[in-house]
């Protein structure tokens, strides 16, 4: 090739640094190959930046980002799931910056890694929020590394606003209605927010709409979450058998296919006949008839250890119920209390009633209480003190929250 060979003024990085050039001469710098413009005053004059190379997708799918692609602008007519896939033979410093432009629905764009690299150790790293963005650095040796800003935004999963649901007598099916509700791939992974939420669970069928797998658990609980699948926009409700678990993201192994993201919703009781109970969804709290938790003749002043598993899940953290104390036959008259505990120091979250019994057989004193908080799982503690023959004193329960 003939041509007239050109060098210009070059350095190392330091070398530059210590370097004041006339205006407009133009320095290469060794290192990383920049050229730095001298302005006559600056010591190492000013890195020329190329602009962007910014390229707007609106395709869904399977994308390839380009070598050349510093901003993808993803803006889809028809939003769908997409995944960008990054070169596979990059260059250290090689950078790509990726823009969500996606005006509806709850898509994730996902950018992933090729085969044998990793992005901050995954495989892949989304977003799924209008304007959000992320950047992505190579740092070599098979390594890309999040460079910029994440989704703005993210929902808890398992959270929820006006989530309610009516159950009056036992049953197979729920509704279960809300303004919106949060669902994630992992409790730190992509998240999306269901509006307008309303779906159905049945304990009779298993699949979306129901039961993972299996039937609705014997005097059980039922741990029911909401599923989504990304790439279809669908949402429903599925069952789990919760007596020993009830994490916030679905744990089960029969995850409906392309269903990806899930939280926590309720948790419901079931009856002998492994119906649902009758009871009322309120937020992350389930209200029911009563059901007598302790019912004791003995008078403990030192505080007693109870088990309430059969009638709370796992993961339930406060109770609620009623406080009643009833005199036996033939009463010393004198002020008898009933107190229930979360632990054996009594000053810990204490629900105490404590009431002047007149010398009356039977004499009757009920008081509720609400949001006891629940320590240890699935127990509470309990003191108790009445007079005369038989009496009793009793903690019924009616509602869990978690």
């Amino acid at each position: 090739m003939s041509h007239t060979q050109v060098q210009w003024a070059r350095g190392s990085t330091p070398q530059i640094g210590a370097y004041t050039g006339p205006i407009g001469e133009l320095v290469l710098n060794t290192d990383d190959w920049s050229l730095q413009a001298q302005d006559g005053v600056t010591a190492g004059g000013w890195v020329m930046r190329p602009r962007l190379s910014v390229r707007t997708v609106t395709g869904t799918g399977a994308q390839s980002v380009g070598v050349t692609d510093d901003l993808i602008a993803w803006a889809p007519a028809t939003p769908a799931a997409t995944t960008f896939t990054l070169p596979a033979s990059p260059r250290v410093g090689e950078a790509h910056a990726f823009k969500y432009l996606a005006a509806s629905g709850n898509f994730s764009l996902t950018v992933a890694a090729p085969a044998g690299q990793t992005i901050d150790g995954l495989a892949a790293v989304a977003i799924n929020t209008l304007y959000a963005t992320v950047s992505v650095a190579y740092a070599g040796g098979n390594v890309w590394i999040v460079a910029g800003a994440l989704p703005q935004s993210f929902a808890l999963p398992g959270q929820g606003t006006a989530i309610a649901a009516s159950l009056s007598a036992a049953g197979m099916s729920v509704t279960i209605t809300g303004d919106a509700f949060a669902v994630a791939t992992a409790l730190n992974g992509a998240s999306f927010v269901l509006p307008s939420f309303s779906h159905s669970f049945n304990g009779a069928t298993t699949g979306a709409g129901g039961m993972d797998t299996g039937s609705l658990p014997v005097s059980g609980f039922v741990a029911i979450y909401a599923i989504y699948n990304p790439a279809t926009q669908a949402a429903a409700l599925l069952g789990t058998n919760g007596g020993t678990s009830c994490p916030t993201i679905y744990a089960g192994g029969h995850m409906p296919s392309g269903y990806t993201a899930s939280g926590l919703i309720a948790v419901w009781p079931t009856n002998g006949s492994a119906q649902l109970v009758a009871a009322y969804l309120t937020g992350r709290k389930l209200t029911f008839a009563p059901v007598n938790a302790v019912n004791t003749a003995s008078n403990n002043a030192s505080p007693q250890s109870q088990s309430i598993a059969p009638f709370v899940p796992p993961n339930a953290t406060s109770v609620g119920g009623l406080l009643i104390n009833i005199m036996g036959t033939s009463p010393t008259a004198g002020n008898y209390q009933i107190e229930a505990l979360s632990d054996v120091g009594a000053a810990i979250g204490r629900r105490q009633f404590v009431m002047p019994f007149p010398a009356t057989s039977g004499a009757l004193g009920v008081t509720p209480f609400e949001g006891l908080p629940v320590p240890t799982p699935q127990t509470l503690y309990y003191v108790n003190s009445a007079s005369g023959t038989s009496p009793s004193s009793i903690i019924s329960l009616t509602s869990y929250a978690w």
